[in-house]
C-alpha cells in the first residue's frame, strides 16, 4: 500500500472515529494533536480500526511515541509487509 493509500484509510478511519465530518487533509507531517475530534480515546478506535482492515497486530504504547503521522504510516508499512510475508 502507497503511502497515499495509507494516509487516505487513515483519514476515512480517523473520520469514523473520532465524529469528525472530515479530517482535512492528512500529510506525513500531520501530528494527531492538529486533527480534530483525535483525543486519546479516539486514538486507541483509530488503532483498533487500523489493526482490523489491515490485519495486524499494532502495539498501542508504541503508537504514541510516533511525532506524525509519517511515522505511522511507516510502522504501518513494516507491519503489513510482514503479515504479507
Amino acid at each position: 500500500m502507497s503511502d497515499a493509500d495509507m494516509l487516505r484509510l487513515i483519514a476515512d478511519i480517523v473520520a469514523e472515529e473520532s465524529g469528525a465530518r472530515r479530517p482535512g487533509r492528512l500529510t506525513r507531517a500531520t501530528r494527531a494533536i492538529a486533527v480534530p475530534g483525535w483525543d486519546s480515546l479516539s486514538h486507541a478506535r483509530i488503532m483498533l480500526s487500523l489493526e482490523d482492515r489491515l490485519g495486524v497486530r499494532i502495539d498501542i504504547a508504541r503508537s504514541y511515541e510516533f511525532d506524525d503521522l509519517g511515522g505511522l504510516v511507516d510502522y504501518l508499512a513494516r507491519l503489513t509487509r510482514r503479515a504479507d510475508a
